[in-house]
């Protein structure tokens, strides 16, 4: 488990000089062979894997991400030389909706509305913005974490696989890392956590789990292990270029949600694919100019207060999970709520404006994969990651690693 330091550029800011990027991981350690992650340290003893799949290839390369577990001055100094070298903005698992900027003249790059933009020029001053994070991130590390043999199984599994396949599709870790996993827990009263509106529908992203469905009443299942099979019957799904439909449904949903699912830059995950928490509230009817029609002549008008709207309410929650065997839908309902219209309205949302996409990577590493390397094609070597997500120009994971057939 590890901490997540994210350098971006925003979209339209200009492309990263890759031979400079390259210069700045050679100055730390970087020995130039080819594949990722790249392995570059610091002289007290940190190693930084730099995740930038993008470095290698002719498309868009707009962000990296680095994984590490120690933390000091000369860490931050490393951080900032990469950044400087490619101009990249940072934030990091310590806080994700704070932007942290190396030079003032970027500020005029950073996204309408975000809540927190600090400046930090020197290595101490971006030590003094990330010490706090850390060490929240080290005692959730040290909390949650146990041996590898003692970790219990997800309570909730992978969906159902289809033709009597071992079921590999979605499975997913007992505690996913991210950054809404620790920097700003379980989107309890958070409003930075995403959400979209279709039909009678709000999808929040929110973290859900088997007691508090149970205290919902969500007694009901609510699944569709062939979801992604709902949505290209359609023909609305643009042209993957031979990609999973997981790297779209990641770009479709990051720009439903602004980027607020709740995931890192990588992700460690058993089979290989991603999940996203969401709960469904119902939202009530528009009443519109509708007036109430009781008459109080006494001490007020109730006219005057408006008609009383009624609050929303949960009616179902689930997990999304997608990869390279598709995409699937698991999770609870309450018995008054069909399953199957809110998985159209679901399935409507995404597939409303199917191009209108925001760009978004994710790495994910299987830890299955060292188990038993022969069971994949292709065969997983240390530093493998499947890719997901949309760069700009074109959809990524074409090579990914999947189960052999």
């Amino acid at each position: 488990m590890s901490f997540g330091i994210f350098l971006y550029r925003p979209p339209g800011s200009g492309r990263v000089d890759r031979k400079a990027f390259r210069a700045a991981l050679q100055r730390w350690g970087w020995d130039g062979s080819a594949g990722f992650p790249y392995h570059v340290g610091t002289s007290t003893g940190i190693t930084v894997e730099v995740y930038a799949s993008a470095l290698e290839d002719h498309g868009r390369f707009g962000s990296c991400s680095l994984e590490v577990r120690g933390f000091d001055t000369e860490l931050c100094r490393l951080v900032l030389d990469l950044t400087r070298a490619g101009r990249f903005e940072i934030s990091s698992d310590a806080d994700s909706e704070a932007v942290i900027l190396t030079d003032e003249s970027q500020r005029a790059e950073v996204w309408a509305g975000c809540p927190r933009v600090m400046v930090c020029s020197t290595p101490e001053e971006l030590e003094a913005a990330l010490t706090g994070g850390f060490e929240v991130w080290q005692a959730y590390r040290d909390r949650v974490c146990s041996p590898p043999g003692d970790r219990a199984p997800a309570k909730r599994g992978a969906a159902p696989a289809r033709g009597g396949k071992k079921a590999s599709r979605g499975t997913l870790p007992p505690r996913r890392r991210g950054r809404c996993a620790f920097a700003f827990g379980p989107y309890e009263g958070d409003v930075m956590a995403g959400s979209f509106t279709w039909g009678r529908f709000r999808f929040q992203v929110e973290l859900g789990d088997w007691e508090s469905d149970l205290a919902r009443t969500f007694h009901e299942d609510l699944q569709d292990d062939a979801f992604d099979l709902r949505l290209t019957g359609t023909g609305k799904v643009p042209d993957l270029g031979g990609a999973p439909i997981a790297s779209w449904l990641l770009a479709r949903l990051a720009g439903l949600t602004d980027d607020r699912l709740g995931l890192a830059g990588v992700e460690d995950a058993d089979g290989g694919g991603y999940m996203v928490e969401f709960v469904v509230y119902l939202v009530p009817a528009d009443l519109g100019s509708q007036k109430a029609t009781l008459v109080q002549p006494l001490l007020f008008d109730l006219d005057e207060l408006g008609p009383y709207v009624q609050p929303e309410r949960p009616v179902a929650s689930f997990q999304f999970q997608a990869g390279m065997e598709g995409a699937a839908v698991v999770g609870q309902r309450d018995t008054d709520c069909p399953a199957e219209e809110i998985l159209e309205e679901l399935a409507a949302a995404l597939l409303a404006a199917a191009a209108e996409l925001m760009p978004r990577e994710l790495a994910v590493r299987d830890p299955e994969w060292k188990l038993d390397p022969g069971m994949y094609r292709p065969r997983p070597v240390k530093g493998s990651c499947n890719w997901y997500g949309w760069d700009g120009s074109q959809f990524l994971g074409k090579d990914n690693i999947r189960e052999a057939e």
